[in-house]
C-alpha cells in the first residue's frame, strides 16, 4: 500500500570500458530489490566533455566521495561542478549516492537559466529566504513545474523520474527548445504506471535518451516512481544541455 521505498542503491557490477555495470536498489520496507544498468565508460559522455584523469585539475577534486575517473558518473559531476550548477552538499562532500529532492533540481535549473529573479511564491511549505525559494518562484511562475498541491511545493520530497523527466520536458517547453520526439513505451511493462501528467514527458525523454530503463528483478522497465541520486541527475543534466538544449 505505501509502495517500496528505495535505498540509495551499492554498486553490484563495476561497468568496463566496453560492458555495463549494475546498481542494485533495495526497498528499506519489505526488501525486494531492482537495478538499473551504469554506462560503460568507454563511451556514453558528450564529445564536449573532456577526459578527466582525477588530478588537481579536476573540478570535483576537492571532494573526498567524487565518482573516481572511469566510474560512469565522473564526467557528469564534473560537468555540474564546473558550469556551477551544483554545490556540494558540504565543503568536502558531494554525496553522489543522495536522492535528489525537488528543492535541488529546480534550483540546479534555475542556476543553468541565469538565476532570473521573477515570480512570486505561492507555496506555504516554502520559506522566504531559503536558498530554494527564489528557484521555486521562478520555475512556478514559467510553468516549469507544480505543487503537489494546490498550496504545497514539498521542496525536499525526493524527485521520482517521471518528475525529473516532466521538470525537463517543461523547461524545454518555457524556453522555446523543442520537446516533441515521442518514443514508443509500449515495451516497458510497467508503462501503466507512469502518471497521465507525466506520459509525454517520458516518451519525450526516452527519446532524447535522457532516460532509459531500469532492470528490475531481471526485467526492463520505465521505473517511473524510482528516486534518482545527485550523481544521476548530474549525469542527466550533463546530456540534457549538451545534447538536448545546444
Amino acid at each position: 500500500v505505501l509502495g517500496h521505498d528505495w535505498n540509495g542503491g551499492a554498486v553490484t557490477t563495476q561497468p568496463t570500458a566496453t560492458t555495463d555495470g549494475v546498481r542494485t536498489y533495495t526497498c528499506t520496507r519489505c526488501g525486494v530489490t531492482r537495478t538499473e544498468a551504469i554506462p560503460a565508460t568507454g563511451g556514453g559522455e558528450p564529445e564536449q566533455t573532456p577526459a578527466c584523469d582525477g588530478g588537481a585539475a579536476c573540478p570535483s577534486a576537492h571532494f573526498t566521495d567524487e565518482p573516481k575517473p572511469g566510474n560512469w558518473a565522473h564526467a557528469g559531476v564534473d560537468y555540474a561542478v564546473s558550469n556551477g550548477l551544483f554545490n556540494g552538499m558540504s565543503d568536502t562532500t558531494f554525496e553522489p549516492g543522495t536522492a535528489m529532492t525537488r528543492a535541488m533540481l529546480v534550483t540546479v535549473l534555475w542556476r543553468y537559466a541565469g538565476q532570473p529573479v521573477e515570480g512570486n511564491n505561492p507555496f506555504s511549505d516554502v520559506e522566504n529566504g531559503k536558498w530554494y525559494t527564489k528557484p521555486i518562484a521562478w520555475a512556478s511562475a514559467n510553468g516549469i513545474v507544480n505543487g503537489v498541491s494546490a498550496d504545497r511545493f514539498d521542496p525536499m520530497g525526493v524527485v521520482t523520474r517521471e518528475q525529473l523527466a516532466t521538470i525537463l520536458y517543461r523547461y524545454c517547453g518555457a524556453k522555446g527548445i523543442d520537446n516533441s520526439a515521442q518514443a514508443d513505451l509500449s515495451g516497458f511493462p510497467d508503462v501503466g504506471s507512469v502518471s497521465s501528467y507525466a506520459k509525454k514527458a517520458v516518451s519525450w525523454a526516452v527519446a532524447e535518451g535522457i532516460i532509459g530503463g531500469n532492470k528490475i528483478d531481471g526485467v526492463t522497465c520505465i521505473d517511473p516512481k524510482g528516486n534518482a541520486t545527485r550523481a544521476q541527475v548530474a549525469t542527466i543534466m550533463m546530456r540534457f544541455i549538451e545534447n538536448v538544449v545546444k
